[in-house]
């Protein structure tokens, strides 16, 4: 929990740290963007490309492991919705757990 006792939201895809380097306090999220090859479809900086080719070393599914929440909090689909949808699907779930006034 942050210094002020606000709760934090982590949504992850490929990017998510490690599932031990998440504080339980966190509400997690998962994205359901987590096929690879839609993930570097959808890079607009290259940056996949660039991890590829060894450029960007580390990089979450190229060489570095990807690990989803076991048991998330709520699971997003970005493949198959829209971003305003989803927002509001996120926003309603953390004002019903009262995170959000």
């Amino acid at each position: 929990m942050a210094a002020d006792g606000a709760k934090k939201v982590h949504c992850a895809d490929w990017l998510a740290p490690p599932r031990d380097e998440i504080p339980d306090e966190i509400v997690r999220c998962l994205s359901g963007l987590n096929r690879r090859n839609e993930c570097i479809r959808r890079d607009p900086k290259g940056l996949y490309a660039k991890a590829q080719t060894g450029a960007i070393p580390n990089f979450t599914g190229i060489d570095s492991a990807y690990e989803p929440p076991q048991s998330p909090d709520i699971r997003l689909t970005t493949v198959d919705s829209d971003a305003e949808m989803l927002a509001d699907r996120l926003i309603a779930e953390l004002r019903r757990r009262e995170i959000l006034a």
